[in-house]
């Protein structure tokens, strides 16, 4: 019975997370696919970038080629990142939103880099 009671608790306190999350961050996906443009001219050091948004509804992930200031997507697959910034819908929102609350993404690789990155990322309206 304790099995039982365990399950159904998870369950109740994950809902309603996830049925606000679609509402909340739906501006998160075409802010995160916008960024090549939005980063671009921005001053950042060279280098290669994944940001992923770890949303078990609605996963991303861009991966950007910095050189020169100019801002590139890249195909997956196609350059190993030197940075990653990684982190659910709600540390995104945070790191875009008026606080720029960064502290809840994760950076690994070339963190200097990622911080630069983050540094220069729009606020969300």
């Amino acid at each position: 019975m304790h099995r039982l009671a365990l399950p159904r608790f998870r369950r109740a306190a994950a809902k309603p997370a996830s049925d606000t999350a679609p509402a909340e961050h739906a501006g998160l996906h075409p802010t995160l696919r916008a960024l090549p443009t939005l980063l671009d001219s921005s001053s950042l050091p060279d280098g290669v970038v994944e940001l992923l948004i770890e949303d078990f509804e609605a996963p991303a992930h861009q991966l950007f080629d910095i050189h020169d200031g100019h801002v590139t997507l890249v195909e997956p697959g196609k350059c190993v990142p030197w940075a990653c910034i990684a982190g659910p819908p709600t540390a995104w929102a945070l790191a875009l939103g008026p606080s720029r609350d960064t502290a809840a993404l994760q950076l690994t690789g070339d963190k200097q880099l990622a911080r630069r990155v983050l540094a220069a990322l729009p606020h969300k309206d």
